[in-house]
C-alpha cells in the first residue's frame, strides 16, 4: 500500500519566486491541494521539486497543468525540478514533458 499524504513546502528563492518541494503521492485526493497550494504564489516563478513524489496520475497532470496555464496568464512560468523516474515517465507518456518546463 502506497502513502497517500501529501506534503508541501515553500521557500523563497531571493527574490525570483518560489520553490515548493513536494512529497508523497500526487492522485486524485491530493491533486486539489497541490493546486491550490502553487496558485497562491502570484509573485514570480514557481519551482516544483518532485523528487520526493512516489506517485503521479492524471489528477496530478492536471493539477500541474492548470497552475502552469494559471502562471502564464500571469506573465509567469512553472518549472518542474527533480522528477523521480515513474514521474517523469508519466509525463512523457502523457506529453507533458514538451508543455512543462522540465530540469533535472
Amino acid at each position: 500500500m502506497r502513502d497517500t499524504g501529501l506534503s508541501l513546502t515553500a521557500t523563497q528563492l531571493d527574490g525570483q519566486g518560489h520553490l515548493v518541494t513536494v512529497t508523497g503521492a500526487v492522485d486524485i485526493a491530493t491533486a486539489p491541494q497541490l493546486a491550490e497550494y502553487l496558485v497562491q504564489f502570484n509573485d514570480g516563478p514557481v519551482a516544483v521539486d518532485l523528487s520526493e513524489v512516489s506517485f503521479l496520475d492524471s489528477s496530478g497532470m492536471n493539477a500541474l497543468l492548470a497552475v502552469h496555464r494559471h502562471l502564464e496568464r500571469r506573465d509567469s512560468h512553472l518549472t518542474i525540478r527533480g522528477a523521480t523516474p515513474i514521474v517523469l515517465r508519466v509525463l512523457e507518456i502523457s506529453g507533458l514533458d514538451h508543455l512543462l518546463d522540465l530540469e533535472p
